[in-house]
């Protein structure tokens, strides 16, 4: 059996964190679409750009598969891909959560201010 060189582990470790990233996007970002219209609120700016663009997430994937695949020097393809991949997959979430909760704290902070 050949031996797997560490570039591809280190390929496949950077393309399966933004595949995650992905999957969880398009499974939770509609439900909480669906929750934030029945708000009837002006939704931030960062809510809005999230919610029209979650579907894009998956490219990061591909960037790190082209990157560990084509990167002019092969010796940091592997590395490449994996700093890549877990990296903009770390942005992505970071991004998502406080896009997807910011609707939720200002909506908590009008109804203490109102009550």
């Amino acid at each position: 059996m050949p031996e797997v060189s560490s570039s591809r582990w280190m390929l496949v470790a950077g393309v399966v964190p933004p595949t995650l990233v992905a999957l969880l996007a398009a499974i939770v970002v509609p439900e909480l679409a669906t929750m934030y219209e029945s708000f009837g609120a002006e939704l931030p700016i960062e809510t809005r750009l999230l919610l029209g663009t979650y579907r894009w997430y998956g490219l990061l994937g591909l960037v790190v598969l082209g990157l560990g695949l084509f990167w002019p020097r092969a010796s940091d393809r592997g590395v490449l891909a994996l700093v890549v991949g877990v990296g903009g997959s770390l942005l992505l979430v970071i991004f998502s959560a406080w896009s997807l909760y910011r609707p939720i704290f200002m909506l908590a902070a009008t109804g203490e201010s109102g009550g």
